[in-house]
């Protein structure tokens, strides 16, 4: 990036510095939406299996059922844990790198300023205020990502989740959830 120019609204900061790490974050997106979908797809497989057990215990074949259920569920955690562990990888690869690039961009930038600048603000200040920059983007990013992403999807998830149970039921949480939105949007 350029430091002779830094945009002046925080949307345009983020998205110039987030550019050379997009394809990281897009991918971080995706496992975090995941991460949100878990806990509602786990819920759905218990109750398939549950189902299926009940369905075949009288059968005969119950224990291949079981086994192969055992498998999937087992699988399926597996595959759980490995997304946390692909994620906490590439945030520890991107975040770092990104803050330290926004703090040397900064720096640079400030740099260049006149000598009147720093003789009206302290270098001290100045300073504290680059390197709060860099971590204040990567707190917002997280917090787009972990707070705002992961729990829209845990949330739509979990609609589709009661309204397979029952039609009144995801109906039922919608619109508790769609009023307990509008309450904290209003009261913000």
């Amino acid at each position: 990036m350029s430091t002779k120019s830094i945009p002046s609204s925080l949307y345009e900061f983020i998205l110039v510095f987030l550019r050379p790490y997009r394809a990281k974050f897009i991918i971080l997106m995706t496992l975090t939406l995941f991460a949100g979908a878990v806990s509602s797809i786990d819920n759905m497989m218990l109750r398939y299996a549950i189902n299926s057990l009940t369905a075949c215990a009288t059968n005969g074949n119950f224990v291949s059922v079981a086994f192969m259920l055992v498998v999937m569920y087992g699988s399926w955690w597996a595959l759980a844990g490995l997304q946390w562990r692909l994620y906490e990888y590439l945030y520890m690869r991107t975040f770092p790198a990104l803050e330290a690039d926004i703090v040397e961009n900064l720096f640079s930038y400030t740099e260049r300023h006149s000598h009147k600048f720093f003789s009206e603000n302290f270098s001290g200040t100045v300073a504290n205020r680059v390197i709060e920059m860099g971590e204040t983007v990567c707190k917002v990013l997280t917090m787009v990502l972990e707070q705002f992403g992961r729990k829209f999807c845990t949330i739509f998830f979990t609609l589709i989740t009661l309204w397979t149970v029952h039609m009144y039921v995801g109906l039922t949480f919608l619109v508790w959830i769609t009023l307990l939105l509008g309450i904290n949007f209003a009261s913000a």
